[in-house]
């Protein structure tokens, strides 16, 4: 997903809310993002009990009940098979360097002179994360196992994180790079000055299926889609690529020649919403909704969100008053989750809305850090 509104955090002083009324949507999001984990069977000892047979003609014998021959049976273990172990919990937001997990958890990230705003669980004990400098002169994707750095990325923009969980960033270099939790690859090189903004396929990205979208920073060029395989496909038609599903969805930002600027929906190339009133930045993980701006919203941020269907209706709106939103992301198939400043108190907080118009505080009041807290914030929504 795109992550267009990072911003620096430091110097926390407030506890977040208790999770509690978030961990239901925390299943949904394990669902979502890891659809693996088989059923264990129930064991059932077998059990062939002796059958008495009568005598030749069926009746009891001298009194004796005549046994008939019994079949060997097999061995059955009686210890019943270990269940299989739950998958780590998925990230839900980080707050300076304590990443909160959707199950309540919080993992420390290792301290550093640098802020983490992004960050995904690639399996037990694994994290990938992205930090960046407090002045931004230095940035890098950190790979961590067992709350140590095993490797480190500098980069010149920050990363994205496909719904099942692989991660796309581009390195300093030029390199076009995904990591994964069994694995890493290099794409694609001399893409310096790109910037990735969405990811789809996996568990890996070593095949046709991974798609890479990329943008340029300095040039004209038109976005790319680079797949796990190293073929780059330009898309030629859309100005930029805002976020894309695993089944195709495409999110655009669109010219339609008369000095106005459109975002439109593709489904495998093929125009499915065509409408020029919101900015589509971020689409959920079933494909039915997209998260939007105001289309000609700019500044420090947006300060309203809008649930769009693929009709274009409006299915609920965030508006959370004098305030905006600096992360803003899908917490599973009916659920945003986004980071908000309010101006009136000067503090920050992590909210969640369904697509019934349901909010939820989950986090915060909180100060931001630096001299201007709006500037600052003290949660990132990550993915």
């Amino acid at each position: 997903m795109s992550t267009e509104f990072d911003r620096r955090v430091r110097d926390l002083h407030e506890a977040p809310f208790d999770l509690d009324s978030v961990r239901g949507k925390a299943v949904r999001i394990r669902r979502k993002r890891r659809v693996g984990a088989a059923v264990a069977g129930l064991a059932a000892a077998a059990v062939v009990l002796p059958v008495a047979l009568l005598a030749a003609n069926g009746q009891a014998d001298e009194g004796r009940v005549v046994p008939a021959a019994t079949q060997p049976t097999e061995a059955v273990d009686p210890t019943p098979p270990a269940p299989e172990a739950e998958p780590p919990a998925d990230a839900l937001y980080l707050e300076g360097d304590q990443l909160h997990l959707v199950d309540g958890s919080v993992t420390q990230l290792p301290s550093a002179a640098s802020t983490y705003t992004n960050a995904v669980v690639q399996g037990e004990g694994r994290i990938v994360a992205f930090r960046r400098n407090d002045d931004g002169s230095q940035q890098a994707v950190d790979v961590i196992e067992d709350g140590q750095v095993v490797d480190s990325y500098p980069t010149e923009a920050s990363m994205v994180v496909g719904d099942s969980g692989v991660v796309a960033f581009v390195t300093r270099g030029g390199e076009v790079r995904a990591i994964w939790e069994s694995g890493t690859s290099v794409l694609a090189e001399d893409y310096r000055f790109w910037t990735p903004v969405a990811v789809t396929g996996g568990p890996a990205c070593d095949d046709e299926d991974c798609q890479v979208y990329l943008r340029s920073e300095r040039t004209a060029e038109p976005p790319v889609a680079i797949n796990g395989t190293g073929a780059a496909t330009p898309q030629s038609d859309v100005v930029s690529v805002l976020d894309a599903t695993d089944d195709g969805l495409v999110s655009t930002v669109v010219d339609t020649g008369r000095f106005e600027y459109c975002s439109n929906l593709f489904d495998k190339g093929r125009p499915v919403l065509e409408q020029c009133d919101y900015r589509l930045d971020e689409l959920s993980p079933d494909g039915r909704y997209a998260l939007g701006t105001d289309i000609q919203s700019d500044g420090i941020g947006p300060g309203v969100l809008y649930i769009v269907d693929l009709d274009g209706a409006v299915v609920a709106t965030f508006d959370p008053g004098d305030a905006y939103m600096n992360t803003y992301e899908w917490l599973d198939d009916q659920t945003i989750i986004t980071t908000v400043y309010d101006f009136t108190t000067a503090r920050w907080s992590v909210q969640t809305m369904d697509l019934d118009g349901t909010i939820e505080t989950i986090a915060g009041p909180a100060k931001g850090g630096g001299t201007d807290p709006s500037t600052s914030p003290a949660f990132y929504v990550v993915g």
